[in-house]
């Protein structure tokens, strides 16, 4: 008699690399410090470089998630899909309409209107020329 067959290992799962999480937000938030603490002179300029410091952070996460993190494959097309429609997301649902001196964005939503609010500040031709009146 020969031995039993012994039953095929499963393929143990990889354990999810979590360390370099910890790592990316520290170094961006270590970089969004020290760019509001010694870098440039005026706003602006702390303002742009924070711009980029997030969003290269925000780049170093997503390819964290879909390359380095051993997550699953379901997972990684999640995350991809919930960034792309994020991204689709935003224009819809945002306009920016300039920008303050010290390159902050004037946004407000879509469905608000750029004209004051104080009736007697709007051009003449877009005041009521008889007072609202509403019935239920």
């Amino acid at each position: 008699m020969s031995a039993p067959a012994a039953p095929p290992r499963a393929i143990p799962s990889r354990a999810i690399r979590w360390w370099p999480l910890p790592v990316i937000l520290v170094l961006g938030g270590a970089g969004i410090f020290c760019v509001r603490t010694f870098y440039g002179r005026q706003r602006q300029d702390q303002n742009l470089a924070t711009a980029k410091i997030v969003i290269l952070t925000f780049l170093l996460l997503f390819f964290w998630c879909l390359v380095c993190s051993r997550f699953r494959w379901k997972t990684r097309l999640a995350a991809a899909g919930g960034l792309f429609g994020l991204i689709a997301l935003v224009p819809a649902l945002f306009r920016i309409h300039g920008v303050s001196g010290d390159s902050s964005p004037f946004s407000n939503g879509v469905g608000k209107s750029h004209l004051p609010l104080c009736p007697s500040l709007r051009p003449k031709s877009l005041r009521a020329t008889k007072p609202c009146r509403f019935s239920i």
